[in-house]
């Protein structure tokens, strides 16, 4: 699929707030200190994803990237939780992992006319993949209880 790299990175900013968005909504129905600090800590790096995008898609061309036809990556259905910490964890990592991949996807597309661009939606993919990371480790903790 042909895009322009601003176009991109514009579905990727909204992407990013959607995402917030559910966060924001479910935080206030969890009730585990370890599980809401971490989505408060997720939702306030969130927002420096927004402003970067911004500062991409603000300083990028029309130069065309071709991604995967299946670009941006959809987040996995979430399972039934047993309660709003699960629930929460899951969304987080499901759409965190997303996220990463289309961010890294795009990365990968964009090296060749905008690498400077390239390295930000790199370390954009390392930082969604950390907080998926968080999120499951927090989910099997949550397992072992």
């Amino acid at each position: 699929m042909q895009a322009s790299l601003a176009t991109a990175l514009e579905e990727l900013r909204r992407l990013e707030a959607a995402a917030l968005e559910r966060y924001r909504a479910l935080v206030p129905s969890v009730a585990g200190p370890a599980e809401r600090r971490l989505a408060e800590s997720v939702i306030d790096r969130k927002g420096a994803h927004g402003a970067k995008l911004a500062t991409l898609a603000g300083a990028s061309g029309e130069d065309g990237v071709e991604l995967p036809d299946d670009w941006p990556f959809k987040a996995a259905a979430p399972k039934p939780a047993l309660d709003a910490a699960n629930a929460l964890l899951s969304l987080i990592l499901n759409e965190e992992s997303a996220l990463s991949r289309s961010y890294a996807a795009l990365a990968a597309a964009a090296e060749p006319t905008a690498p400077e661009a390239s390295f930000d939606l790199r370390a954009l993919a390392a930082s969604s993949g950390n907080f998926a990371s968080w999120a499951e480790e927090h989910l099997e903790l949550l397992g072992l209880g």
